[in-house]
């Protein structure tokens, strides 16, 4: 482990159980949380199934952008309390951001052959059809100028688009999954009409609006996807994060204890 790992904080998800070294100048936010429940829930919510089944458990899931971890650390974790054995392979263009995957899935005791990191662009993934599920919470800000002179600081590349699009990565996620296969991932709410646009081959749209506050317009969106599926566009309620005294929300407070 290289002085600059050992230097990074060790912080804490889900009230401490899930444990994920951070890089000094970027830390993982709330919608990593908010993303991995979001999965868990689609896979283990009746309500969500037809005929009252749940959705058949995946087996093998990829994570486009999976930066230092934290969303696969919160999967990991769900599923481990319900049993639910899976393959997950992280890919990431930042191999900083990867050795602190690394270390966390150390911390976390996780040492096992079905859990794998890439460094590569994701538009040059070479697997094709393989996963039931992708997960990736993209860049959310488009390229400016601005971004570009600043892309050198982690946090800069982790909010900006940088050569790789918005496009790129749903685009490679059609790729990767197996028919039927589901696409998870959360984004700025302003650009919901740009990811439809790029999600042809993709239905059975559901998309979870993310307010701060209830009298505030959604900032964000969780979207869930299926390849190849007819079926149409579904909203859900919506979750507020914030009471009028800018406390959690009951909701808001369940899902980043890892209730």
């Amino acid at each position: 482990m290289t002085s600059q790992l050992t230097a990074n904080k060790i912080d804490s998800l889900l009230s401490g159980r899930v444990k994920i070294a951070q890089a000094k100048d970027y830390k993982a936010t709330i919608d990593s949380v908010l993303l991995a429940d979001f999965v868990l829930r689609h896979y283990n919510d009746n309500g969500n199934s037809k005929r009252g089944h749940r959705n058949k458990q995946p087996s093998a899931i990829a994570e486009l952008g999976v930066g230092t971890g934290a969303v696969m650390l919160c999967v990991l974790h769900y599923f481990a309390r319900y049993n639910i054995g899976v393959d997950y392979d992280g890919y990431d263009c930042n191999q900083h951001f990867l050795d602190l995957a690394q270390e966390s899935l150390r911390l976390n005791g996780y040492d096992a052959p079905n859990i794998m990191l890439h460094h590569c662009d994701i538009r040059d993934i070479s697997n094709r059809n393989c996963y039931d599920a992708v997960v990736m919470n993209p860049p959310f800000l488009a390229f400016d100028e601005q971004a570009g002179m600043e892309r050198a600081n982690m946090r800069s590349r982790a909010l900006y688009e940088g050569e790789v699009k918005l496009a790129d990565w749903l685009n490679m996620a059609g790729k990767l999954l197996n028919q039927q296969g589901w696409l998870f991932m959360v984004h700025q709410a302003e650009r919901l009409s740009e990811i439809i646009v790029h999600m042809q081959k993709f239905g059975a749209i559901t998309i979870m609006p993310i307010h701060s506050y209830h009298e505030k317009a959604a900032k964000r969106i969780l979207l869930a996807a299926q390849l190849g599926s007819k079926a149409g566009v579904r909203i859900m309620p919506s979750l507020v994060m914030h009471d009028a005294g800018g406390d959690y929300t009951a909701q808001a407070q369940k899902i980043l204890q890892g209730e």
